[in-house]
């Protein structure tokens, strides 16, 4: 089922909300949203939070698709719509947030936006990512399976129901064995 503009937007900021809640109990202070206090920057970067005297925008990406009954194992990261350039191409950000909001477990993937950036160059090249078009919009996506990358992203569980953030990934397995030279173990609440 094809979902509306507003109904994407309300699911989005949903998951802005719950990222922000899962940043400041972290340590991290809310300093202003593109969407209300900076709208011009909007298609750039989501929220801007602070930790001490260093500044994060971040780019939040919500999905409402993958569940745990229903995971096709893949980040879809738009680089195009309407053809313009637009998502990972234009993003401005300091770390990107994959956010599985009706996943249970392993929901929430940290990565820096710069690495996500150099990791779809490197890997389109050589067939790692696949380039799709979707269905229903105008919109151009990287499938990028999570087997091949999930080594290069902080995984958490955030439990909506009693806020609570915990280190994910225990029963991940990463199967990709090859090459990490640009692997960092970003890890947000570390920073």
């Amino acid at each position: 089922m094809k979902n509306t503009f507003n109904e994407d937007y309300k699911i989005g900021k949903e998951g802005e909300h719950q990222v922000r809640k899962m940043l400041e109990q972290k340590g991290f202070t809310f300093k202003y949203s593109s969407d209300t206090d900076y709208p011009e920057q909007q298609k750039l970067w989501d929220l801007c939070m602070m930790k001490g005297d260093k500044r994060y925008l971040i780019e939040i990406k919500t999905s409402p698709i993958i569940t745990d009954k229903f995971d096709t194992g893949n980040f879809a990261v738009e680089y195009k719509c309407s053809g313009k350039k637009s998502g990972i191409s234009t993003s401005k950000s300091d770390i990107w947030v994959e956010y599985f909001i009706n996943k249970s477990k392993n929901n929430v993937f940290f990565i820096k936006t710069e690495t996500l950036k150099q990791l779809i160059d490197k890997n389109k090249r050589n067939g790692n990512i696949q380039i799709v078009d979707t269905r229903y919009t105008t919109a151009k996506l990287y499938l990028i399976p999570r087997s091949i990358f999930n080594n290069y992203y902080s995984i958490y569980t955030w439990n909506r129901t009693n806020s609570t953030l915990t280190k994910g990934y225990e029963d991940y397995v990463v199967s990709y064995t090859g090459e990490n030279t640009l692997h960092d173990y970003p890890d947000p609440f570390n920073w």
